[in-house]
C-alpha cells in the first residue's frame, strides 16, 4: 500500500506525553463503545473531555450525546462542567471543524481517543473511506500539528485474515490482511487505516492500536446497541419466529464495559504508548447455541432453509419499515474477552416467551456469569480485571 498523500503528517519536534492529561479529544462519544469510554474517562481522570459529535449545532450535538448516554445507561456520570461539545464530522476535512477550531483543538488537547468509525458490514470500502480512512488521517494531522500527542486508535480483530483455532487467542503477531483477503469493506478499511498508522508511527507519532471484536452488552445492566448485525439477526428470528437450519456461524462476544475499562487503563500508561493490543477471546459462541438458548426461554423458532430464513426476515422488515437488508445466510462475527454464560434474563426484549411482549426497539441484551478473565495478547492485564 502506498500513501504518498500522507507526506504532510509528520510529528512535531515537541513530543508531549503525560499520564495526567488535562484535555482529551474523544471521537464518537455517542457510539456504543464511545459512550462507555466517555463514562470511564470521566470517572478515572480529571481531564476535560472534548467530544466530537455530529449535529446541526452545539445544542443538537449535546442532545445526541445525552440521548446516547441514556440509551446505554452511562448518563449518571455525565458532567457537562467537564465536557466540551465539538460539533464536527469524521468524514469531513478538519473533522468538520473550521480551521481555527481545528487548530485550537490541536493546541490544547493532550491525547486523542479515536473511537469513531462508520461501522457497517455490508457497505463497500469506498462508502466507508471518508469516515474510516480520511477521518483517521485528520486525527493524525491534529495530533502532529503543534505538539506531537498520543493517539489511541480503535481497530478490529477483523484485520486478521485467518480465524484462530478454537481455544487459541488471536495474537498481535498473527498476520493481518492484505485487504483483498478480508471479507468486507469495514475490515478492509480497518486494515488500511492500520497501514496509515504504521506510517505515522515511523514518523514519530505515538499511536496505540486496540483491536476489538464484536462487543456485547454491559455486564451490569445489559445495555447494548441495536444496530449490530448479530443482534439484528437474533431480533429478526424472534420477530418472525423462524431460525436458519444448520447454520454454522459463530462469534466471540465481549462485554462493552470490559473493553472500555481495558482501553482506559492501557491508555493511561506512558510505557505502553505506541503498542498494539488485541482484546481477544479464545472461545466461540456458535449460532446454534443461541437458537437453543432462545428455545429454552420458551420462544418458538421453526427451522427453515437459510435462504428461506433470510427472505422471511427481510420480508418482515420491509413490511414494517424501509431498510437495506443483506441476503447473506451466514451470520458470522468475531470478538474478544471471555464468553459470558447466557442466562435467563427479563431485561429488555429478550425474555421468557410466556411473559414477553413483541420485540421492541431495544437491542438484544444478555446478562451472564463472567467465567474467565478477558485477556489481551500481552503479558500484563488491566488492573482490577
Amino acid at each position: 500500500m502506498i500513501f504518498e498523500h500522507l507526506a504532510h503528517i509528520v510529528a512535531a519536534p515537541d513530543v508531549h506525553l503525560t499520564d495526567e492529561p488535562r484535555h482529551i479529544l474523544l471521537t464518537d462519544a455517542t457510539g456504543f463503545l464511545g459512550s462507555f469510554l466517555l463514562r470511564d474517562l470521566l470517572r478515572n481522570t480529571s481531564a476535560r473531555i472534548h467530544c466530537l459529535v455530529r449535529g446541526t449545532d452545539a445544542s443538537d450535538a449535546r442532545a445526541r450525546l445525552t440521548t446516547a448516554a441514556t440509551w446505554y445507561e452511562t448518563g449518571a456520570d455525565l458532567d457537562f462542567d467537564r465536557i466540551d461539545i465539538a460539533v464536527g464530522d469524521l468524514a469531513e476535512p478538519a473533522l468538520g471543524r473550521d480551521e481555527g477550531a481545528f487548530d485550537e483543538l490541536a493546541r490544547v488537547v493532550d491525547v486523542v481517543h479515536h473511537t469513531g468509525a462508520s461501522v457497517n458490514w455490508l457497505y463497500p470500502y469506498e462508502a466507508l473511506r471518508p469516515a474510516n480512512i480520511a477521518g483517521t488521517e485528520e486525527v493524525l494531522r491534529l495530533a502532529a500539528r503543534h505538539r506531537t500527542i498520543p493517539v489511541h486508535y480503535i481497530s478490529s480483530t477483523g484485520v486478521h485474515a485467518q480465524e484462530p483455532a478454537e481455544g487459541r487467542r488471536i495474537a498481535v503477531d498473527d498476520p493481518i490482511g492484505p485487504p483483498e483477503l478480508l471479507s468486507n469493506g469495514y475490515r478492509q478499511a480497518k486494515r488500511i487505516a492500520e497501514g496509515i498508522i504504521d506510517i505515522a508511527r515511523s514518523r514519530g507519532i505515538p499511536v496505540s492500536v486496540y483491536r476489538v471484536d464484536v462487543v456485547s452488552g454491559d455486564q451490569v445492566n445489559g445495555a447494548c446497541q441495536k444496530q449490530d448485525f448479530v443482534w439484528l439477526s437474533i431480533r429478526g428470528m424472534l420477530e418472525v419466529g423462524v431460525a436458519p437450519a444448520g447454520i454454522s456461524g459463530f462469534f466471540h462476544p465481549t462485554p462493552v464495559d470490559y473493553v472500555s475499562a481495558a482501553i482506559r487503563w492501557l491508555s493511561s500508561r506512558i510505557a505502553g504508548v505506541g503498542d498494539t493490543f488485541n482484546l481477544s477471546n479464545p472461545h466461540r459462541l456458535h449460532f446454534t447455541e443461541i437458537v437453543e438458548r432462545l428455545r429454552a426461554l420458551g420462544h418458538t423458532l421453526v427451522d427453515l432453509d437459510p435462504a428461506e430464513w433470510s427472505q422471511s426476515v427481510c420480508g418482515s422488515i420491509r413490511r414494517t419499515r424501509c431498510c437495506r437488508c443483506s441476503t447473506s445466510s451466514k451470520p458470522r462475527s468475531r470478538a474478544s474477552g471471555a464468553i459470558p454464560t447466557l442466562t435467563r434474563t427479563r431485561r429488555r426484549w429478550l425474555r421468557p416467551a410466556a411473559t414477553s411482549t413483541a420485540p421492541g426497539q431495544r437491542g438484544t441484551c444478555w446478562r451472564g456469569t463472567w467465567n474467565s478473565s478477558p485477556t489481551r495478547a500481552t503479558s500484563r492485564s488491566p488492573a482490577g480485571k
